[in-house]
């Protein structure tokens, strides 16, 4: 055996000692020895602003400048960390997926300035000629029109890439979510004389003038308009004889305007390197004014023989009231019970007879025994 032989046999030996020292003393390291081209992001939602709203899943849309489809990320939960490279991103997020709403369509999901929800239309026409649409499905949204990723963020997860150190993650930056709602709640109270005069199930409220679509990205509503049908419940005071209906309906809003006017150009998405408040110093809370022609249309079917048909119309742009919560839940309120003109004056039926133990059910009469055999014969 020559000596180069030799030589290259110790170089061999001394090369596979050392690297199954390094791989001794690193063991339980992830370690990567190729430049990544990414940074890692933390993504954080709040729902504090969202009456404490927590869906199980929600959808956020990384739309990078230049490209034409926006990078899809679903998260379960509240947290997950996500990779993005270097770019410019505007960003959307809304609770469930895309195609999970049962009443709700969001369409020209493909950009981010177009992005829209629409409420579905369901069967006929309301007493103003706007079509009717569903009530919608609960919908909240948080959006940015910038997220930079830099090539020093980048970098900065490389700068200890490869060695064997405990720092040789890449840096995380966290991303904050705070979704605010789109589709809110509607309230109509109005009293009735004579309330117990109406069938349980003689009650139509229909409320005409609302929003049918609206922009995810500032939440603001388009002037579309359509009617819903509001859920009732019947309620008689002490009197057993008159009362307060309140109905209910769930709507995007009124057209033309945005649920949080006073920030609607501030972004729910906020980027930062230090960890984020437990909730965002942001609060919006107060009475916002609707200025469009509203109007609900009432039908009560009274207990006559008869079916008698009361009916009531109400322009309602000024008996309309919003409130924001510090928890961010929005309610709209029509309350007509407060001007005593509005009250729904039922008139004097006799009630038909019903089925049961009443007074009206006429004698049995004279009684007639009658044998019925058990197995009778065909």
């Amino acid at each position: 055996m020559t000596p180069k032989t030799n030589i290259l046999k110790v170089i061999r030996f001394v090369l596979l000692l050392t690297s199954m020292i390094g791989f001794s003393r690193c063991e339980r390291l992830h370690l990567e020895y190729s430049n990544v081209n990414y940074a890692e992001l933390e993504i954080k939602i709040d729902w504090q602003k969202c009456n404490q709203f927590n869906p199980p899943a929600s959808t956020i849309l990384f739309y990078k400048e230049g490209e034409k489809e926006p990078l899809v990320e679903y998260i379960m939960g509240s947290q997950k960390v996500i990779k993005l490279g270097e770019g410019n991103y505007s960003v959307l997020a809304f609770n469930g997926r895309k195609n999970e709403f049962s009443h709700l369509t969001l369409d020209n999901i493909n950009n981010y300035s177009t992005a829209k929800v629409n409420v579905n239309n369901t069967t006929g026409l309301g007493p103003t000629g706007l079509s009717m649409v569903a009530n919608a499905d609960s919908l909240v949204c948080a959006s940015t029109e910038k997220l930079e990723i830099t090539k020093e963020m980048i970098d900065k997860a490389n700068s200890n890439n490869g060695k064997c150190t405990e720092s040789s993650q890449p840096a995380r930056y966290e991303l904050g979510i705070q979704p605010l709602p789109v589709s809110i709640t509607c309230n109509i109270y109005f009293e009735v004389d004579r309330l117990y005069l109406v069938r349980p199930n003689g009650v139509s409220v229909i409320l005409s003038g609302i929003a049918k679509s609206a922009n995810l990205h500032d939440r603001q509503n388009t002037l579309d308009a359509g009617s819903v049908l509001n859920e009732f419940k019947i309620n008689i005071n002490e009197s057993k004889v008159n009362g307060y209906i309140a109905s209910r309906c769930f709507i995007l809003g009124f057209p033309g305007e945005s649920i949080y006017p006073y920030d609607k150009n501030s972004p729910s998405i906020i980027f930062k390197q230090k960890p984020l408040p437990s909730s965002f110093e942001k609060e919006t809370q107060g009475i916002g004014k609707v200025a469009n022609s509203v109007r609900v249309d009432v039908e009560l079917v009274l207990k006559d023989a008869e079916k008698t048909i009361v009916k009531r119309t109400y322009n309602v742009s000024s008996n309309i009231t919003k409130k924001i919560n510090l928890f961010g839940e929005v309610i709209y309120e029509i309350n007509l019970t407060e001007n005593p003109d509005n009250k729904i004056i039922v008139p004097n039926v006799t009630p038909e007879n019903e089925q049961g133990l009443s007074p009206g059910v006429n004698d049995w009469g004279d009684e007639n025994i009658v044998d019925i055999p058990l197995n009778p014969q065909k």
